[in-house]
Formats: C-alpha cells, sequence, structure tokens
C-alpha cells in the first residue's frame, strides 16, 4: 500500500476543477458521487500514463487515499465516464497559446474558476474554441439538459465542445467544471437536447477565416 500523497505527480502537476487534485480532496470531504468517480479516473489517467503503477496489478482506494497491490478497489480505465482534464491534455494546455487566449498558456486561461456572482463572466465559447484546437474534428453544442448536481433539467442555454480522446470515443468538455463526460455516458444519464451545432471540419468562408484566426499560436502576452 502506498500513499496518494507520496507521488510528486499527483502533489504537484495533477488537478481536479482548477485546484491540485490531493488539495481538492481534503478541502471537500462531501463530494458528491460524480466527482468522487471522476476524481478516481483523473488520479488512475495520471498515474498510468506516466507509468506510476501497473494497472494489471494495482488499484486505487480513494477513502484512504491510497494505491493497493491488489485489484480489490478501483482500476484504470481508458475509457471512464466522466474525468477531470486528463495529464496528458493539461500538458498540451500549458505548452498552446492562442490569439483566442490572448497568449495565455491554455492551462492558465482555462484553470478560470466558476463565477458565483453571475454579473462576473467570461466567454465560454471561447474556451471551447481554445480547447478544440487540439484536436483535428470537433464539434461545438449549445444545449438543454440534465444538471448532474441538482439532478433538474438546466432550461438555460449551456454550450459543450465534443472532441474524440482516442478510438473514436468521443467526450464532452465542460469548460465551466473542468470535468470530461463520454458522451454516450452524458446523453443517456442527463439528456441532451440539442439546440445548435457547429462541426469545425463544415466551416467555410468568412466562418473558417475567423476560426482559423482565433485558434492562431501567439507567443505575445
Amino acid at each position: 500500500m502506498k500513499s496518494l500523497f507520496d507521488y510528486p505527480l499527483l502533489v504537484n502537476e495533477v488537478f481536479y476543477r482548477g485546484s491540485h487534485i490531493l488539495s481538492w480532496i481534503e478541502e471537500h470531504k462531501e463530494a458528491s458521487t460524480l466527482d468522487k468517480q471522476a476524481l478516481q479516473a483523473t488520479i488512475m489517467d495520471a498515474l498510468v500514463y506516466k507509468n506510476l503503477i501497473d494497472p494489471e496489478k494495482e488499484s486505487l482506494d480513494l477513502e484512504h487515499l491510497c494505491i493497493h497491490e491488489n485489484l480489490d478497489h478501483y482500476t484504470y480505465e481508458k475509457y471512464p465516464n466522466v474525468v477531470g482534464i486528463p495529464l496528458w491534455m493539461k500538458e498540451e494546455f500549458r505548452r498552446v497559446r492562442l490569439k483566442v487566449s490572448d497568449g495565455i498558456p491554455l492551462s492558465i486561461y482555462l484553470a478560470r474558476p466558476t463565477m458565483k456572482n453571475k454579473t462576473a463572466r467570461y466567454c465560454i465559447y471561447d474556451m471551447n474554441t481554445a480547447v478544440s484546437a487540439l484536436f483535428e474534428t470537433a464539434t461545438f453544442y449549445d444545449v438543454f439538459y440534465i444538471s448532474p448536481t441538482r439532478g433538474i433539467k438546466i432550461e438555460e442555454q449551456r454550450p459543450f465542445v465534443e472532441v474524440d480522446l482516442g478510438g473514436g470515443v468521443l467526450y464532452l468538455v465542460d469548460t465551466l467544471t473542468k470535468r470530461i463526460f463520454k458522451n454516450s455516458f452524458f446523453r443517456e444519464k442527463y439528456g441532451f437536447e440539442i439546440l445548435s451545432m457547429d462541426k469545425i471540419k463544415e466551416y467555410q468562408g468568412l466562418k473558417k477565416e475567423m476560426y482559423e484566426d482565433f485558434v492562431t499560436p501567439k507567443t505575445e502576452f
């Protein structure tokens, strides 16, 4: 058995919803079931990605914040239903600077906290555009859906960006909550009433020019 705090990677480099993941866990003792699922997937994804554990022999005990040398607890999932921003994607966000982010690394640009004061807003559409720049294909959605945390239908237009995380498995990136949902899971569990849909591969003319301008690399602040 090994404590999660014995992995410098988890202490220093892995984040969840804008905070260091282990700090977030300590500060949210009553985390929701959904958050616990995402935390487990985020931790195991990072450890496997960096070859720090053997997914065929080790598992995560989130309750006691440790890794066991058996498969009796949470085991690695290549395509989990919900996960925080995967470490490999976070590393790309640290590297990429775009015009839409004003030259700020995407890791900083996308880490803005959720605003409780509705008069202090930032553009989710710009953040989704920034995420889409890392992928060859992406689809922008505006939808109505059932809130994963409140269990009620959200009758306010909500944007998501859909990307392929490999193997043709589609995920919905929620840049507001800093979570990623498997598309098929989200649609089945939380509904997905599409109000509008835009595929970047279908952009033409001025719309294509504007998109390409937004995602142009920029190194100056």
